[in-house]
């Protein structure tokens, strides 16, 4: 890693060497190279008075899979890694607040842009008229979501708009 590179870059860095580089088998055929949204390959069968198209998803679709699996399993492994070095730092900033700094911070030398600081959260004990009132107001929730979700089942609310995503696990 070249010493100018930030965090950041050098995943994204990391991430578009992976993104570029291809994990397929070298056959005597010559191949196509496939971007990550290509459609899948499509081969014309001669010999036919009509040009019929078969199509091969297969290959398409399991490369993308494994090269999905790939990238998130070096996210994962990424992430682990960002998680212990932030935590590195974690001595260094508990001793500046106990300097009593309000926000105890650390800047990078060169880039006062790279920083790491101390955010404190804190949590209350809070009195049993308080504590009811939350509880009211959660069971008050929960009665709305349910009456929404019976609204929906006897088809008495109207649908607004209608979002797809894709979801991997792998």
């Amino acid at each position: 890693m070249r010493p100018e590179m930030s965090l950041n870059s050098s995943i994204a860095h990391l991430f578009i060497i992976t993104m570029t580089t291809s994990n397929r088998k070298l056959t005597d055929n010559e191949t196509v190279t496939q971007k990550i949204f290509d459609k899948p390959q499509r081969r014309f069968v001669a010999g036919t008075t009509k040009r019929s198209v078969i199509s091969d998803p297969e290959v398409s679709i399991n490369d993308r899979l494994e090269e999905l699996s790939n990238l998130v399993a070096m996210m994962k492994d990424t992430k682990t890694k960002i998680e212990t070095i932030k935590d590195s730092f974690m001595d260094d900033l508990q001793a500046a607040l106990d300097d009593s700094e309000d926000r105890p911070m650390i800047t990078h030398n060169m880039d006062k842009n790279m920083r790491v600081f101390l955010q404190v959260r804190k949590t209350y004990k809070y009195s049993d008229k308080l504590v009811e009132k939350r509880t009211r107001i959660k069971n008050l929730q929960a009665d709305l979501k349910a009456a929404e979700e019976k609204a929906v089942r006897e088809s008495k609310a109207s649908l607004i708009k209608e979002d797809y995503s894709v979801v991997f696990k792998g």
